[in-house]
């Protein structure tokens, strides 16, 4: 790709940004028949309303069955929808972890988990299962503020639906704290609140793993994360890297006021 000059990313800033404000709703399940769920430090199953039908005990596993008649935990009838709150730590589906909680909804006769996480943890996780947590910093930072302007547009795009996006590849690859590491909270952490940015508005992001990817799935236009990898080795910062394959834009960045 061809790197261009571009302004620098804006000077950082005191205030919170977006990924401290925004909650994602990532769905993990959509029509499972069970899931399993837990909550590392205890919790409580409670109802839209705020009513407890359940208090989870640290790291014990409960059942969510559906059927044509609704929702079941551990066998017992509840809402169509309930939220898993954990007291403190992270929520588990099946056998990963996550930041945030759970929503739990019957549809269609199946379970819908969503995870309801912020920002910037779900953006810890999804850097680190788009790209090597070994990777160059600077790679890493670029995948950051790519992934940060999908997810921006998707909560956008999706409002009138259950979720936001999905946890696997068709949006963007999330596995919960399992693709965490250091690394990637220092990209997400160093580029905070920052995103692709096209005449003002937010880009859709689009990136794979390759050049021959980009231009098969996207027509040519979008990042090539081992491209970025290169480029990374290669001396140039975050900004040109994605300048180099989002032409004619900036990085931007959102903050919220006191």
């Amino acid at each position: 790709p061809r790197v261009a000059v571009q302004a620098l990313p804006p000077e950082p800033s005191e205030n919170p940004t977006i990924d401290n404000y925004t909650e994602m709703r990532v769905a993990l399940t959509k029509q499972a028949s069970s899931v399993t769920v837990a909550a590392s430090q205890g919790g409580a199953i409670v109802s839209t309303s705020g009513e407890l039908l359940e208090s989870l005990p640290a790291n014990v596993g409960y059942q969510i069955t559906a059927d044509s008649r609704g929702l079941f935990v551990n066998g017992q009838p509840v809402p169509t929808a309930v939220w898993l709150e954990p007291d403190s730590g992270y929520v588990a589906v099946g056998d990963r972890w996550y930041r945030g909680r759970l929503l739990l909804v019957w549809q269609n006769g199946g379970v819908m988990t969503v995870n309801y996480v912020k920002l910037q943890d779900y953006l810890y996780s999804v850097v680190g299962a788009e790209m090597s947590a070994s990777w160059s910093i600077e790679a890493l930072k670029a995948q950051a503020v790519a992934a940060r302007s999908y997810a921006i547009v998707h909560t956008v795009r999706h409002q009138g639906r259950t979720y936001d996006l999905d946890d696997t590849q068709r949006y963007q690859a999330y596995k919960g704290i399992a693709t965490e590491a250091s690394s990637t909270h220092q990209a997400v952490h160093e580029t905070a609140g920052e995103f692709i940015s096209y005449g003002g508005g937010v880009v859709e992001s689009l990136y794979a793993a390759n050049q021959d990817i980009v231009n098969d799935a996207h027509s040519g236009y979008g990042m090539s994360q081992t491209g970025a990898l290169d480029l990374a080795q290669q001396g140039y910062r975050y900004y040109e890297i994605l300048s180099a394959y989002y032409p004619d834009t900036s990085v931007g960045r959102i903050d919220i006021g006191d």
